[in-house]
């Protein structure tokens, strides 16, 4: 016989222990934080378990017994987590105080429908679909919301890393440029270049600078390189691409 348990309304049932005992089940009953909904199941084999499940409000509790085809429901509710116990350890045990519990056949369409007990299970019904929809809509706008979440933060790590954060909200463009200086200077992985360079945009020369870490291979002054710029505002540039040099004859100064 299998314990197992189900968290929330949504949860899927996980095996706790396959051999059960009283305490088991006392243990895990009162692990569970029953202000919400859990499903607590003793199964012998598909066609002989029971679930006790639900919550203190505003749902309530209730005792499911499935044997053979039949399926029951508790005709006097549960109002306690002892008494969830309780019921689940006489089955567990094979205890005859069990058979004294009353149920009523879910599955029985002879039952009138104006009956108090089918008109409280359909409640029941009633309020677990309900719920269980909220849930499903809640998970899936927390999905929506870490993959909003995991998308910015990965964009803003690549913008940072690319040094484009300073171009949000703003359009750019390309020119070729022409690196003016270089001057060697120290870096974590021993020097490094510096690399100044500029650019015309409608008659003006703007400038700028960048770290060069050997990923782009070594510069000389005089090279033509590719350079990013905010056409709103020139002087908020950066380093995109280098040119090669036996191509520089189709990249004139602009």
């Amino acid at each position: 016989m299998e314990l197992q348990v189900a968290v929330g309304w949504t949860g899927e049932y996980t095996t706790v222990t396959e051999r059960p005992s009283s305490k088991d089940i006392s243990e895990l009953i009162e692990s569970l934080n029953w202000e919400e909904f859990n499903s607590v199941r003793l199964i012998e084999c598909e066609e002989n378990w029971i679930v006790v499940s639900g919550n203190k409000a505003p749902d309530g509790f209730a005792v499911v017994y499935q044997n053979q085809s039949n399926s029951y429901i508790s005709k006097n509710p549960p109002n306690s987590t002892h008494l969830l116990i309780e019921v689940l350890s006489q089955f567990l045990n094979k205890d005859p105080r069990f058979n004294e519990v009353e149920f009523v056949a879910t599955n029985d369409k002879s039952d009138d429908p104006n009956n108090e007990q089918n008109i409280r299970h359909s409640d029941w019904r009633v309020r677990f679909e309900e719920k269980r929809r909220r849930e499903r809509k809640d998970q899936i706008v927390k999905v929506i919301i870490s993959i909003v979440l995991m998308f910015s933060i990965g964009m803003t790590v690549y913008l940072w890393f690319k040094d484009d954060l300073k171009f949000v909200g703003q359009e750019t463009a390309f020119k070729v440029g022409q690196i003016t200086e270089i001057k060697v200077v120290p870096g974590r992985m021993g020097l490094i270049q510096m690399i100044f360079y500029q650019f015309e945009f409608e008659g003006t020369v703007y400038s700028g600078h960048y770290r060069n870490n050997g990923f782009e291979g070594h510069f000389l002054k005089g090279d033509k390189v590719w350079i990013k710029y905010s056409t709103n505002d020139p002087n908020v540039s950066r380093y995109f691409s280098s040119i090669s040099r036996s191509d520089y004859h189709n990249y004139p100064l602009q």
